[in-house]
């Protein structure tokens, strides 16, 4: 791992330190048995101004669970000395980006801690390939005073320089970019969820969640059913069936006196089985969620659990995978979204 050198203390038994962190000491991968892993890097007084916003991207070679195949389920928590910068699901392997204001950040010393939250069993785990930690120096800055944060404008090719861009409709989806930003949904996307239902059509469900009751049937799917269904109940007219059920065995979702023979799953024991990445959840609005493929969803039985909601940087320190024979230069193009074309300032990377 390359970090920053400059004299930063630690609390004991670390203490005074003024050169780079060697990559040995990063847990490349975090299991059950072992769940946290922690980088300690300096920072300067510039890059910890009020102003600021940071990212973290991490990039993984693969995940496992015990008894099962591929990838799972593994939830992150990243923390910034000590204070929550965000928590995030990944079922596949995507990006994890994680994106939160600075205010965190210490000139001097500063300790990330990254941890997977994931209950005991199964036992399970996942294998980082490279990690970066960016901080943009005045990303919460409104630098031409539309509402619109420096940070969203360049993530989403908008101008900082021009407030007029606020007001536009890119994907005419009928919302304004300061719209969609106040609801954290995709500007670029009319319909950010694929859910079936325009951004702007979402006012009584969740636009970052397809299924906003979590029934196994998408909302759009809900209400173009005749007569329409709710999109917030698992079981729309009340008689004990889930909606996806008597939808499944021919009978009607809106009578209740249409009902079909007792679900093999109950409805509180229904879940959605997804193959995407959460929607990052952070408030104030955080970025939209990244473009992922078009969600695949399903309905099985399972036991009933309580999963953690998902809430999403100048890089600082990062490693790329030790399976690299030969790694090339520390270079920026790890991180997808830092660039010179860009006002994330990228301090130190390694890329695989």
């Amino acid at each position: 791992m390359t970090t920053t050198t400059s004299l930063a203390s630690y609390p004991a038994p670390i203490g005074v330190v003024a050169a780079s962190e060697p990559l040995s000491h990063f847990a490349g991968a975090l299991t059950t048995g072992s769940s946290i892993s922690r980088i300690h890097f300096p920072l300067t007084v510039a890059q910890t101004l009020p102003s600021a916003r940071v990212r973290l991207v991490a990039h993984f070679v693969w995940g496992w669970f015990d008894g099962g195949k591929g990838f799972g389920t593994h939830t992150f928590q990243v923390r910034i000395n000590g204070t929550v910068l965000g928590t995030q699901t990944l079922t596949y392997a995507a990006p994890l980006i994680i994106e939160a204001p600075a205010s965190a950040l210490n000139t001097g010393a500063n300790t990330l801690h990254i941890q997977r939250i994931n209950a005991p069993i199964p036992y399970a785990g996942i294998s980082f390939d490279a990690l970066s930690f960016e901080v943009h120096p005045t990303g919460m800055s409104d630098t031409d005073g539309d509402g619109l944060p420096n940070y969203w404008e360049q993530n989403q090719g908008l101008s900082d320089a021009n407030p007029a861009d606020a007001a536009q409709d890119l994907d005419q989806d009928n919302l304004s970019n300061l719209q969609e930003f106040a609801l954290n949904t995709d500007p670029r996307l009319f319909d950010t969820d694929a859910d079936g239902l325009s951004d702007s059509q979402e006012t009584t469900t969740h636009p970052l969640q397809a299924d906003t009751d979590g029934d196994g049937l998408t909302d759009g799917a809900e209400l173009a059913q005749s007569p329409p269904l709710n999109p917030n109940a698992i079981d729309s007219d009340g008689d004990g069936a889930p909606d996806s059920w008597e939808i499944a065995t021919g009978f009607s979702a809106t009578s209740n006196s249409s009902t079909p023979p007792p679900s093999p799953c109950t409805a509180t024991a229904m879940t959605s089985v997804r193959k995407r990445s959460s929607a990052v959840t952070l408030s104030p609005p955080a970025p939209p969620p990244q473009k992922m493929p078009a969600e695949m969803s399903k309905t099985r039985c399972s036991t009933c659990s309580s999963t953690p909601t998902p809430p999403p940087l100048s890089a600082v320190s990062s490693f790329s995978s030790s399976s690299r024979i030969t790694p090339p230069p520390p270079t920026c193009s790890a991180s997808p979204r830092c660039s010179s074309t860009m006002a994330w300032v990228c301090v130190a990377t390694s890329a695989p």
